[in-house]
């Protein structure tokens, strides 16, 4: 599972840096109506990939539990 953390983790570094240019860039200049409704398309972009990764996470954790038990019955099936 060490992968699968892995890209959870780049993903996750992935949108706090996008999230901090967002918040830079605001900051920074005063947006026209374009920058403005770039901004909130961006916004919504990052709502959606957090809640892609949350429901990758959960998948994953489901996953890892099933292995786990699958695990167990094998080991228990061979004796250890």
């Amino acid at each position: 599972m060490n992968a699968i953390d892995d890209a959870n983790q780049r993903l996750d570094n992935a949108l706090s840096h996008l999230e901090e240019v967002l918040r830079l860039r605001i900051k920074s200049s005063d947006a026209s109506v374009e920058e403005e409704f770039e901004r909130l398309r961006l916004e919504k972009q990052v709502k959606i990939a957090k809640n892609e990764i949350t429901n990758l996470k959960d998948m994953n954790n489901t996953l890892v539990q099933r292995l786990d038990v699958a695990i167990d019955k094998v080991q228990n099936i061979i004796g250890k």
